[in-house]
């Protein structure tokens, strides 16, 4: 009788315990009907664009989504929706030049007001919600914009070859191997570069295209399969 009265105390505590206290942020689903419901009930919404294998993307969800400020802002005028993008080819190729995360904030009407590459810092998070709240004008990274210019050439100058050259020389790693810093993905392009210079008898570009590959074999997963997006 004393474990059935315990245990009858612990599902009374958890059915009346707050629901912000377990359940988190709210997030809804992207659909058709999203805005709808944004107009209906004067929400901003707020996409994350995220992916399972994203670093900060996990941090973001730890410590910006876990505060309990920007977790009352949100509720309080928001309508969080997360997105996987790789799930999701059209979000993440509208907006793969700020991710990831990625996080857009559109107006109830669909207008976008913010969009923010990378992760958010609790205190910034919380900055941006109330500013938005406060002024729902679209800020200055809505209007950001890639400018593309068509190439006057099909071939490279002898100029953009020296500094593309001193570029990946530069962003080598002597260290760990691979290119760039921190996490480290297979670069197709890079050890395609590496392997055509080896050809002629580049030693250390043989030397660099090796040690990656090598190094590139611990990415692959020996008890599930696979292979991890990047060390």
């Amino acid at each position: 009788m004393k474990l059935v009265r315990i245990a009858a105390f612990v599902v009374t505590a958890l059915v009346t315990a707050p629901a912000c206290a377990s359940d988190g942020v709210k997030w809804s689903e992207w659909g058709d009907d999203l805005f709808t419901r944004a107009a209906a009930e004067k929400r901003f919404v707020v996409l994350d664009l995220e992916a399972v294998w994203c670093h900060w993307c996990h941090v973001m969800e730890k410590t910006t989504y876990a505060d309990p400020k920007v977790r009352d802002l949100l509720a309080s005028k928001y309508l969080p929706v997360r997105v996987d993008q790789d799930a999701n080819p059209d979000l993440s190729s509208r907006y793969g030049d700020w991710g990831w995360p990625a996080t857009i904030v559109f107006g109830p009407d669909g207008a976008e007001i913010a969009k923010i590459r990378g992760y958010i810092e609790p205190e910034r998070m919380q900055a941006l919600l109330k500013a938005i709240i406060d002024d729902p004008s679209p800020g200055p990274s809505v209007a950001e914009a890639f400018e593309v210019k068509p190439a006057a050439s099909a071939f490279l100058s002898k100029q953009q070859r020296t500094e593309l050259t001193k570029n990946v020389d530069e962003s080598w790693d002597e260290k760990l191997g691979g290119w760039g810093e921190n996490q480290k993905f297979i670069d197709a392009d890079s050890l395609d570069l590496a392997i055509s210079r080896a050809e002629p008898g580049d030693a250390t570009a043989a030397r660099r295209a090796r040690r990656t590959l090598d190094a590139a074999i611990a990415l692959i997963d020996p008890v599930w399969g696979g292979v991890y997006q990047y060390s």
